[in-house]
């Protein structure tokens, strides 16, 4: 698909003296990971769900400002694209090329907004789930270029319908074993869990200054409030920040997260959002005791004594 000779490099940046450089958040992430790893054997998995618009015509972005608008490729949604519209053939090739290149991908379809389109891939850890992202996005635009047509992860392109989000399924293993979730807890949450959630729910605006620097970042999706609008955790429900949808006792597929920070209009991820940056930032480990601890959880939202040394990765960046 890119050609003959390309080759696909992800590398860590460093200073002048050989240290990582502190303004790498993709290595920022790594050591985290690494030290998590070291100190407890803990490992973070990630699933990101990235939403993307399809437009017409090469460059569409470039060419916004001569044309005054985005032309759709389909004007259906959730259930009005047929087989053979030009979005599900894009759908359909991108997920051929992104399993040809090793992603687990597990689901694909139209979203909510004209010519807009969701595809999932399985779960990995933290710093290879940041770097599929990269991926992803790239071949995505590049399947689109083959096609003569633009994709993009703009928050909100268009006025007046939903824009592009990223939820954000994460979860925390130890020996094979899901630390967030337990069958006795509530919504089948750990005390872990519930901490974790507490933690982010704290700590909610100052995640939002990192990952929804804009305007059409925290306002993508105006009108109707369709997604996550609330700092919020619910078992169910679209206007939430927290979700436990489906916990599970197993190593978490990307449905079966304990706990899942979703896109809001603030929340921890956009479909803009550097990778990185959203992974580093919404990493609450359930058990570390070591580094900067956050602001512990309000009071309306505790349910459990918080842990020391969860971290969001806000205050120790740079």
């Amino acid at each position: 698909m890119f050609g003959p000779g390309k080759v696909l490099v992800f590398a860590d940046v460093l200073a002048r003296d050989g240290s990582p450089y502190p303004s790498d958040m993709r290595g920022r992430l790594k050591q985290y990971t690494q030290q998590m790893f070291t100190k407890e054997s803990t490992l973070c998995y990630v699933a990101p769900e990235i939403e993307g618009f399809l437009f017409n015509g090469r460059d569409a972005e470039r060419a916004y400002h001569d044309k005054g608008k985005f032309d759709y490729v389909s004007t259906g949604g959730y259930y009005h694209s047929l087989p053979g519209d030009k979005l599900r053939a894009f759908i359909d090739t991108a997920a051929e090329v992104q399993r040809a290149m090793g992603f687990g991908n597990e689901k694909d379809h139209p979203e909510v907004a004209p010519s807009q389109f969701e595809m999932n891939f399985s779960y990995s850890e933290a710093l290879i789930t940041a770097d599929h992202v990269q991926l992803y996005k790239l071949l995505c635009r590049q399947v689109a270029a083959n096609m003569d047509m633009t994709a993009s992860f703009l928050p909100k392109p268009v006025t007046g319908v939903n824009g592009n989000g990223m939820h954000t399924n994460l979860s925390f293993s130890r020996g094979g074993k899901n630390l967030l979730w337990d069958a006795k807890g509530q919504d089948g949450l750990s005390k872990a869990g519930w901490d974790a959630i507490d933690r982010i729910l704290t700590n909610a605006d100052d995640i939002c200054l990192l990952l929804n620097t804009s305007v059409n970042a925290y306002r993508r999706l105006d009108p109707h409030f369709e997604a996550p609008i609330k700092s919020r955790r619910r078992p169910t429900t679209a206007a939430r920040w927290c979700e436990s949808p489906r916990a599970t006792s197993a190593p978490p597929a990307s449905k079966c997260a304990a706990w899942r920070p979703t896109a809001t209009p603030i929340s921890p991820s956009t479909a803009s959002s550097a990778p990185p940056s959203t992974r580093t930032a919404a990493r609450p480990t359930p058990t570390s005791r070591s580094g900067p601890a956050l602001a512990p959880p309000r009071q309306h939202l505790r349910r459990h004594p918080p842990l020391q040394g969860l971290q969001v990765g806000l205050r120790d960046v740079g």
